[in-house]
C-alpha cells in the first residue's frame, strides 16, 4: 500500500510540474481567465443598471453563461488529451502509456496520480477568479457583500463537475490513438452530456425520463450549487462517475495489445462497476439530503408548511401550469417555486405528487385540465398551479377518484407567489425589456394555505342576496359578479343566491343553526324590507357572518343618496355608513372618481395579503367606526385613504364635476373640503356563544364587478370572505426576502474593472508563462 501511495504521489507531482513548465498551460490559463473576466465585466455592468438577488448573481458567475461552459469543456479536453494518448513529434510517435507501463508501476496508482495532477492544475486555474468577487465587494461596498458560504458552495460545484469531467477526459485519453483525437472526442462527449440534460425541455419526455435527465444535467447542478444548495445526489453522482471513469481507465491500461481475454475481462469489470455506480445513485436519489447553505436560509421550507405536509390526511396532487417551463427560460421566481415543490414532495413522502404540464407542447392536456378545474385563458396565460386533494371514496358514491368534481382543488395564481418591483434606475427601454426584480417570495405560505384548503373536510356556503338591485353573482356582464364567484369556487366555497324574503327569513333554523355561512349584500339599490332586516339581525345574533358592499348609491339625477335599509343594523354593531363620496386626489385615476389604496391597510387578517399592494376603489363612500349599541360588538377600521382624502356630501358639486361642460375637477371640490384620512372599510365582531358573529363592510360595491375586479380587489374580497368563514388566510409574515445586490459604479470604476478582469489578470498569467519559457531556454 505504501508503494502504491508513493507511486501516486510521484506521478501527481510529475504531472503537476509538467503542466507548470509547459507554455501551453499558460496560454490556456490566459484564455480561460479572459473569458471569465469578460463575463464578470458584463455582470458588473449589468448590476450597475439594476439590482439582482445574491443567488442570481452567483448563478450567473458559476455556470450561468455560454462562455463558462464552452471554455471549461475546451480547457478540460486540452488538459487531459496528453495524459495517456500518444503524440506525434518530429515524425516520432511518443506514447506516455507505453513508457509508464514499462516501469511495472500499478496501473491504478498511475491513473490516480495523473488525475490528481490535472485536478490540482484545474483548481489553480480557478483560484484567480476569487479576486473578481473581491473586486465586486471592493467597489460595491456593503450593498455588494457576498456571503462566504454561498461562494464556497459555488466553488464546490466547480470542483465536483470538474472531477467527473476530468476523469472522463482521462478515460478518453486512454482509449484515443492520438492526442488530437483525444481532445476532440473529450470535447464532443462532454458537450453531448451537457446537452442531454436539456433534452427533456425539447421533447415531451415522460416524468421518469425527465427526472433521469435532470439528475445528469450539469447546468442544473451548477445552478443549485451557485445558489447555496448542496444536494447529496449531485455529490454522489459526480464523485461516483469520476470513480467509475478512473476504475475503467485503470483496468483498460492493464490490457496488453492482442490480449482479447483480458479485454473482455476488463469490460466485464467496467460493466459491474457501472451497475454498482447506478445502484448507488438510485439509493442516493431515494434518500436525498438537501442542505440550504444560504445566509438567510432562503430555500428552507417554513415550519408551518413542514407541519402541514407531514400531517396530510390524504393524497394531494400539484399540477404546475406556471409560466416558467424551460431550463433556458427559468427566472428567479420559477427557480424558487421549483425548489419549494421539490422540498415539499420530499417532505410529504408518498402523500404529495407534482405534475408539470407544458403549456406549449401539451395543449390538449392543458385544455382538459383547464375545463376540469375551471381555469380560464387569462389565468393560463399568466400561469397557475392547481392543488387537488383526492377525497376518500365512500360506499355508494358513483364517482371515482378520477372523475371531475371528486375531491377538492385550489388555484394558485403565479402573481400570488411573489412581489416584484422594477428598479427606478432603469431607463424605460431597459425596464421594458428586463425581468422585474423579485422582492418578497410567498410560495411557502401560499402552498400551505392551498394544502389546508383542499384537505379540509368542511365546505362553507356563501349566499348572495337578490331582489334589491344587487349585482348578480353569476352574471357575465361588466357589472356582474361571475369573476368573484369563480374565485370563490376556486377556494372550495359553495355559492348560491337568496332570491326571496322567505329564504332570508329561513337563514336561522329553529335549532339555532344557520343555513349559510356567509351572506353577501353586493350594492343594493333598493332598501331591504323590515322583515328582511330582522332576519339578517337574527342571523347575526346566532353567530352568522355578513359582508356588505355598499357604494355611494345615488339616483340617476345625482340629487340624493339612496338608503339600503341596513344602516340601523350596521349602526347597532358600531359601523356608520356615511352619505358622501370619498375622493383621494393624489391616488385618483385620471379624471374619474376612482382611486387606489396602497398604504392604508390596518393590521388585520383580512388585509394581510394586501400589505404593499394596490386596490381600486370606484365610487366609494366613507365607512367609519362609532359606538356600538349592542353589547360585546367591537368595530375596527380596515382600510382608509391617504391624509389627502376627501368626503364630498354636496351632490351639487358632484353634478357639476360629472357634467360634460366641466370635466371632473377634484381640485375644485378640494377647496371646499378639509382633507383628512377617510375610512373605507370596517370590520365588527362579537362573541355569540361558541361562535363569533362577524360583519365586514366595504365602502364600494363596484370593486366586485367583473370590469373592476382588477389589481388586488379579488384578493381583498376573497380574504374578507375567507376570514368570515374561518378559512386559512395567507400570512405575509412567512414571506422570504432574498438578499439583493446593486452596484453604484462610476464610469471610471467600470473602466478599472475592465482593465483588471479582462486585461490585467490574463496578461499577468501570460507574462508568467513567458517567464517560465525564458527560464527553460536560458543558457
Amino acid at each position: 500500500m505504501a508503494a502504491w501511495l508513493r507511486v501516486t504521489y510521484v506521478m501527481a507531482k510529475r504531472e503537476l510540474w509538467a503542466y507548470a513548465l509547459s507554455p501551453v498551460t499558460y496560454v490556456l490559463a490566459t484564455l480561460f481567465l479572459l473569458s471569465q473576466g469578460y463575463s464578470f465585466w458584463l455582470l458588473s455592468h449589468s448590476l450597475s443598471a439594476r439590482q439582482a438577488s445574491l443567488s442570481t448573481l452567483l448563478a450567473y458567475f458559476f455556470g450561468g453563461t455560454f462562455l463558462y461552459w464552452f471554455f471549461l469543456l475546451f480547457l478540460i479536453a486540452v488538459l487531459t488529451m496528453r495524459l495517456f494518448a500518444p503524440s506525434q513529434e518530429g515524425g516520432v510517435r511518443r506514447s506516455p502509456r507505453e513508457l509508464l507501463l514499462s516501469t511495472a508501476a500499478p496501473e491504478g496508482a498511475l491513473v490516480l496520480g495523473k488525475h490528481i495532477g490535472a485536478t490540482l492544475l484545474y483548481c489553480a486555474l480557478w483560484a484567480p477568479t476569487a479576486t473578481l468577487l473581491l473586486l465586486l465587494q471592493r467597489y460595491g461596498g456593503q450593498a455588494a457583500t457576498l456571503p462566504g458560504v454561498s461562494i464556497l458552495c459555488g466553488y464546490l460545484g466547480v470542483f465536483l463537475t470538474g472531477q467527473s469531467a476530468l476523469a472522463l477526459g482521462l478515460l478518453v485519453s486512454v482509449l484515443a490513438p492520438s492526442q488530437l483525437l483525444s481532445a476532440a472526442a473529450s470535447f464532443v462527449t462532454l458537450s453531448l452530456l451537457l446537452l442531454a440534460g436539456l433534452a427533456a425541455d425539447v421533447q415531451n419526455a415522460t416524468p421518469w425520463l425527465q427526472a433521469l435527465l435532470a439528475s445528469i444535467n450539469p447546468l442544473f447542478h451548477m445552478d443549485e450549487f451557485a445558489r447555496g444548495i448542496v444536494d447529496s445526489r449531485r455529490v454522489v453522482y459526480h464523485l461516483g462517475t469520476a470513480s467509475l471513469y478512473l476504475f475503467a481507465a485503470a483496468w483498460l491500461l492493464r490490457v496488453r495489445p492482442g490480449n482479447w481475454r483480458g479485454l473482455r475481462r476488463a469490460w466485464l469489470r467496467i460493466a459491474l462497476s457501472a451497475t454498482i455506480c447506478v445502484g448507488v445513485n438510485v439509493v442516493a436519489a431515494r434518500h436525498p439530503l438537501r442542505s440550504d447553505l444560504t445566509q438567510a436560509r432562503e430555500y428552507r421550507l417554513a415550519p408551518e408548511l413542514v407541519d402541514t405536509l407531514r400531517s396530510l390526511p390524504q393524497v394531494v396532487q400539484i399540477i404546475d401550469l406556471s409560466a416558467g417551463r424551460d431550463m433556458s427560460d427559468r427566472d428567479e421566481l420559477d427557480v424558487r417555486w421549483r425548489e419549494t415543490l421539490l422540498r415539499a414532495e420530499h417532505t410529504a413522502k408518498d402523500r404529495l405528487s407534482v405534475l408539470r404540464v407544458d403549456l406549449d407542447r401539451q395543449r390538449e392536456h392543458v385544455r382538459l385540465l383547464a375545463e376540469r378545474y375551471r381555469v380560464d385563458r387569462d389565468e393560463l396565460r399568466q400561469g397557475v398551479i392547481v392543488v387537488h386533494g383526492e377525497a376518500e371514496h365512500r360506499a355508494g358514491d358513483p364517482r371515482t377518484p378520477g372523475d371531475p368534481g371528486f375531491g377538492r382543488s385550489a388555484i394558485i395564481r403565479r402573481d400570488q407567489l411573489a412581489d416584484f418591483e422594477r428598479s427606478d434606475a432603469q431607463s424605460s427601454t431597459a425596464a421594458a425589456s428586463s425581468e422585474p426584480i423579485l422582492m418578497r417570495y410567498h410560495g411557502d405560505a401560499v402552498l400551505e394555505q392551498a394544502l389546508r384548503t383542499v384537505t379540509s373536510r368542511r365546505t362553507p356556503s356563501v349566499c348572495f342576496t337578490r331582489g334589491h338591485g344587487e349585482s348578480e353573482h353569476d352574471s357575465l356582464t361588466a357589472s356582474g359578479g361571475s369573476e368573484l364567484t369563480s374565485a370563490l369556487l376556486h377556494e372550495n366555497l359553495t355559492v348560491r343566491a337568496l332570491g326571496s324574503p322567505q329564504e332570508l327569513a329561513a337563514l336561522t333554523a329553529q335549532d339555532g343553526k344557520t343555513t349559510c355561512d356567509v351572506v353577501v349584500v353586493s350594492g343594493p339599490e333598493r332598501p331591504f324590507l323590515p322583515e328582511e332586516v330582522t332576519a339578517l339581525s337574527a342571523f347575526l345574533d346566532h353567530g352568522g357572518r355578513l359582508l356588505v358592499l355598499t357604494g355611494a348609491l345615488m339616483d340617476r339625477e345625482l340629487s340624493r343618496f339612496l338608503d339600503t335599509g341596513l344602516e340601523d343594523l350596521l349602526s347597532q354593531r358600531g359601523i356608520a355608513v356615511g352619505q358622501a363620496v370619498v375622493l383621494d386626489p393624489p391616488q385618483r385615476l385620471g379624471d374619474s372618481l376612482a382611486f387606489v389604496v396602497e398604504q392604508g391597510y390596518a393590521a388585520h387578517a383580512v388585509t394581510l395579503p394586501l400589505l404593499g399592494r394596490r386596490t381600486l376603489w370606484p365610487l366609494a363612500r366613507p365607512v367609519s367606526v362609532q359606538q356600538s349599541r349592542l353589547p360585546s360588538w367591537q368595530a375596527q377600521v380596515l382600510i382608509h385613504t391617504s391624509e389627502q382624502g376627501l368626503a364630498e356630501s354636496n351632490l351639487a358639486r358632484l353634478r357639476v364635476a360629472r357634467s360634460q361642460a366641466a370635466p371632473t375637477d377634484v381640485d375644485a371640490i378640494k377647496t371646499a373640503l378639509a382633507a383628512g384620512v377617510q375610512p373605507l372599510a370596517v370590520v365588527s365582531e362579537a362573541q355569540r356563544g361558541g361562535r363569533a358573529a362577524r360583519v365586514v363592510v366595504l365602502g364600494s360595491s363596484q370593486l366586485a364587478w367583473n370590469d373592476t375586479l382588477v389589481l388586488y380587489n379579488r384578493d381583498l374580497l376573497v380574504s374578507s370572505i375567507k376570514w368570515l368563514v374561518d378559512a386559512p388566510i395567507r400570512r405575509t409574515g412567512a414571506a422570504k426576502q432574498p438578499g439583493q445586490v446593486r452596484l453604484v459604479l462610476t464610469s471610471a470604476q467600470q473602466q478599472r474593472i475592465f482593465v483588471f478582469s479582462v486585461v490585467g489578470l490574463p496578461f499577468l498569467v501570460l507574462l508568467l508563462g513567458l517567464g517560465v519559457r525564458w527560464l527553460r531556454h536560458a543558457p
